[in-house]
């Protein structure tokens, strides 16, 4: 099946809609960890704008250290 980011033959387990489309696209599980771990990151920085994280200052910092992490792992198709 052909993963359709990558645009190569690839293992697919995962789908994706895309928006008010009926059509659902194959995705492979390196494309589907990559999204993952950015809206991770992206869902904790918004969670701290909101003021809904009631850590301390250095628990952000590692915690914004550790989702950086796994995004270049996701990137690097490690995690």
């Amino acid at each position: 099946m052909w993963c359709s980011l990558l645009n190569t033959q690839r293992v697919c387990r995962y789908r994706m809609k895309l928006g008010d489309e009926d059509q659902w696209y194959p995705i492979s599980p390196l494309c589907r960890n990559r999204i993952t771990a950015v809206c991770d990151m992206f869902t904790y920085l918004r969670y701290i704008q909101l003021g809904l994280v009631k850590s301390g200052v250095q628990d952000v910092y590692w915690e914004v250290i550790r989702l950086r992490k796994q995004m270049t792992l996701a990137r690097l198709g490690l995690s």
